[in-house]
């Protein structure tokens, strides 16, 4: 994970690499989350997704939880982060039905 900021708000940032290759900017203080379907999206360290509620002081209450250690893309907090969306539309493959 690199640190840098943002282009947009100025806020600091880390880049995690996702599996798919490409960079995401994160806030740099990491959350805890315990995994569930239906909950929000986080990075985890390693670049893949999960999905799940966060979780705070409660870990302590049951530290046999299943919690994991994530990030939360910047995407998510920046007030600029409209600005960085990509707009345009996608476009098929010809041949493609």
């Amino acid at each position: 994970m690199r640190e840098g900021r943002c282009r947009g708000c100025g806020a600091e940032v880390i880049w995690i690499r996702t599996s798919m290759g490409k960079k995401m900017p994160a806030d740099p203080e990491p959350v805890w989350v315990l995994p569930e379907t239906g909950g929000d999206s986080y990075v985890m360290p390693d670049g893949s997704l999960v999905t799940g509620r966060r979780i705070g002081d409660a870990w302590d209450d049951d530290p046999d939880a299943n919690v994991v250690e994530c990030y939360v893309s910047h995407f998510a907090t920046c007030p600029e982060g409209g600005q960085f969306r990509n707009r345009k539309p996608r476009t098929r493959a010809p041949g493609y039905r």
